[in-house]
This record gives C-alpha cells, structure tokens and sequence, in this order.
C-alpha cells in the first residue's frame, strides 16, 4: 500500500488555527469548561448525545460481544476496583469486552460491572492504562501510566465516577454519557466546527496548566511560533506517520 498523501494545508490551517486560539484563551483564564450558558456551543453540541436506553444496555450487555465472566477470572485486584465505585451491598456481575470500540483504545482490555435492579442497571467500565508512548521513545522500561497525576493536577471539575487504581480506569456507563463527535458534512452543527476545537484548545491547556505556570507555556508557545506554520506543518507530518503505521499494520494483519 502506498504512503497516504499528507493532509491538504488549507485543511491543517482550519483545525490548528481555532485549536491554538482556545489554547492562549485557556492560558490566560485557567478555568474549568463547564456546560452552561456561558458555552452555548457546547450546549448545542451535546443535544441530541444521549441515547436510547434500551438500545444503549441491549448493546452493552449482548452475551456474544460481552460475555459474563466469574470475579475469579477477573485481573487481580479488579474485583476490589469495581465494588468501590458501587454501594456496599451492590449484586454485580462481570462481563469482559470482546470487541471494545473506540481507535484510541485497541488492543485494551476492557470489563464491565453490572448491577441490575428492578429493571434498571447501572454499570462502570475499567479500561486497561498503558504508559505514555514517550517512555517508549525513551526506550524507559516498566513506567505506569501517569493519567491519575495529571488528573489530579489538571484544572477541571472531578468526576466521582472516575476514577484510576494502578493499571485501570474505572468509569461510568450510561446513556446519557456519550462522546461529543465532530460535525461532518450536512450535519446542521457543522457550523460549530471552530467552537468545538477551540474548547479542545483550552482543554488542553487546562491539562497542561496542572504542571507548567501559565507564564512558562506561554514562552514555550512564542518560540514555536518564531516558526510561522509550525502547527499545520507538524499536523501534516504526524498524519502522513500514522497512516503509514496503519498501512503495516493493515498488511501484518491481512498475512
């Protein structure tokens, strides 16, 4: 398979322009993104997200992608991870993803834990972590992921549901906890495209902000920028690298 050709420019310039305004907004206020009035993008944006209930628990709970496991076939320690996240007396069941969705995820291994109660259920998910990818770069053995420190540092409201014990995150299912997708074409809220990687931008600026000063990223920001065109450029650069991995990955996997 050939090398996929880089993302067009233009294109690069549109995602990295609104991305780095919401990062300098992001340095400046430090504030948690919160779903209010004051982010009526974000309003709309998470209309519509919550799904059915019925068809959101007949997909999590279908025996053949999501079979029913005993606690002693859990990883070590799971058990305990996941009754810590429920009320004392909870009656749960285990089951093990089959096919755990999400690109950013492959490979993990994923558990569920149920308690079904008068019909209704209630449900975390635990979600193996792997160490950052520059440890590896690094060529670092045996580093743990840091996700619970920078968490714990970031500027944001917490989540009681989740939560991080040694290689795992345990966190809440429900249906109406769901993703925020890009608006694609013909998609009526495409036009709030821009406000949602800015958010992105002071997202990542509030992750950052948990262990650089504000005043330290800031300069950091200003020499990258005695580049002009840096961000697309690397945009471009990064995309062309994962494609071409994909590519090898894609003919391993076909042999």
């Amino acid at each position: 398979m050939s090398d996929a050709a880089p993302l067009h420019h233009h294109s690069a310039l549109q995602v990295c322009g609104p991305l780095l305004a919401g990062y300098r907004a992001g340095l400046r206020t430090g504030q948690p993104i919160l779903v209010t009035e004051r982010h009526p993008a974000l309003v709309a944006l998470t209309e519509g997200t919550q799904e059915d209930p019925k068809t959101f628990w007949k997909k999590k709970l279908l025996l053949d992608k999501n079979p029913t496991v005993d606690a002693r076939e859990l990883p070590r320690g799971l058990e305990d991870m996941f009754r810590a996240s429920f009320r004392p007396d909870a009656n749960l069941t285990f089951r093990e993803q089959r096919s755990p969705g999400g690109l950013g995820s492959l490979g993990r291994r994923r558990f569920t834990a149920v308690e079904t109660k008068k019909g209704e259920h209630d449900a975390r998910e635990a979600k193996a972590l792997v160490p950052s990818a520059l440890y590896w770069l690094r060529k670092q053995n045996n580093m743990p992921s840091q996700t619970a420190t920078v968490l714990q540092h970031a500027i944001r409201i917490p989540d009681p549901f989740f939560q991080v014990h040694d290689r795992w995150l345990i966190r809440q299912l429900a249906p109406d906890i769901a993703k925020i997708e890009m608006p694609r074409e013909r998609d009526k809220r495409l036009a709030l495209a821009p406000d949602l990687l800015q958010l992105m931008g002071r997202e990542t600026a509030n992750i950052h902000l948990g262990s650089r000063t504000g005043a330290d990223l800031a300069d950091r920001l200003r020499s990258l920028n005695q580049n002009a065109g840096w961000f697309p450029a690397a945009t471009d650069r990064m995309v062309a690298c994962t494609r071409k991995d994909h590519a090898k990955w894609a003919e391993r996997h076909r042999e």
